[in-house]
């Protein structure tokens, strides 16, 4: 998923100080989350910060905890190809159950991809988001695929 810039409207606009964006931030990239992923993300993150601003404790180690609360793998963590995309369903992240590495397929997927499984055990929703590395380009492309052939770098959730 192609991330967003500074500029652009998000869901944490008006809702936190730079300051504690800067630390959240810090804090979640020890953790391979990147809070501007997606706006369900955001939000979490925001409804995090104001929880967390109702109480008195100090914010770091307060949020590592949080994380480590929230945030689950049956197993190993997922190891992104590209920018984390950690999934998540009505404000509640979603537990990663696995990852998958493919091979380059000729005529199918031109570069090798990731696939990462997501479950939400309270909805029985599942996604799955794939990723593909490109040496070549940089920015990731975030759109479905066509039907005639697949970007040489993308992102998807399905």
């Amino acid at each position: 998923m192609t991330r967003r810039q500074p500029e652009e409207e998000t869901v944490w606009q008006g809702r936190m100080s730079l300051a504690d964006r800067e630390r959240l931030l810090e804090v979640a990239s020890e953790h391979d989350l990147d809070p501007s992923s997606s706006p369900g993300l955001e939000e979490y993150f925001c409804r995090a910060i104001e929880d967390w601003s109702k109480g008195g404790d100090e914010f770091r180690p307060w949020l590592r905890t949080r994380i480590a609360r929230d945030f689950h793998s049956v197993g190993a963590s997922p190891v992104w190809r590209q920018d984390p995309e950690w999934q998540v369903v009505q404000n509640r992240p979603m537990v990663f159950v696995g990852q998958l590495e493919t091979l380059p397929a000729p005529g199918i997927l031109n570069e090798a991809a990731s696939w990462y499984t997501f479950y939400d055990q309270q909805s029985g929703e599942v996604r799955t988001v794939w990723q593909v590395s490109c040496p070549l380009l940089m920015e990731a492309v975030d759109a479905p695929p066509p039907e005639e052939a697949l970007f040489p770098c993308s992102s998807h959730t399905h």
